[in-house]
């Protein structure tokens, strides 16, 4: 297991990226939830951490690779989850004249963003695959989702009005009980 830790942190990088492609086909492409810069900024940052985990070799310990794939496999099961609980809601980009349900159920019920969640939660097994210390390298990709999380909100109380506004006022936004 030892010397294919990495490969397989890339295979469930790589399903996930194809099922994700493959569930975003024929969403509505209409207004985006974040402006271009906005979601450039994103990518980057989300780029950058994954930049830096190639300075680290894999790690050699089995107690770190062993959490290392339940990180990143409860981070992958939890944005398919979150995805599926969002349906016809789920978009890039949403249309303005008939902004669908707002998610409320589900992992919703707890958290307003549970795909930037497990995204991070996903990236930090990955970077535990690499050892303890290349943990720091998911501080681009947190600072990421949380800008996102942020530009999101901004257009969802616009979109939603008072619905959003009572949501988010008992939903933590990324971390149930503390944020």
């Amino acid at each position: 297991m030892i010397e294919h830790i990495l490969a397989w942190h890339g295979l469930g990088w790589l399903f996930w990226a194809l099922w994700w492609a493959f569930v975003a086909r024929g969403i509505h492409q209409a207004q985006p939830l974040q402006p271009p810069l906005s979601r450039l900024i994103q990518v980057l940052l989300i780029f950058f951490g994954f930049v830096l985990l190639n300075q680290y070799d894999g790690s050699e310990n089995l107690w770190e690779q062993s959490l290392s794939l339940l990180l990143l496999i409860s981070g992958l099961a939890g944005m398919v989850q979150s995805r599926r609980v969002l349906g016809a809601a789920f978009t890039d980009r949403s249309g303005q004249l008939d902004p669908g349900p707002l998610a409320t159920c589900g992992i919703y019920r707890r958290v307003r963003h549970p795909l930037c969640t497990f995204f991070v939660l996903a990236f930090c097994g990955t970077a535990l695959a690499h050892g303890w210390q290349a943990l720091w390298t998911t501080i681009p990709v947190l600072a990421a989702f949380v800008w996102k999380a942020r530009q999101e909100e901004n257009t969802l109380q616009a979109r939603y009005g008072t619905r959003w506004t009572d949501y988010s006022s008992h939903t933590a936004r990324m971390l149930p009980g503390i944020w």
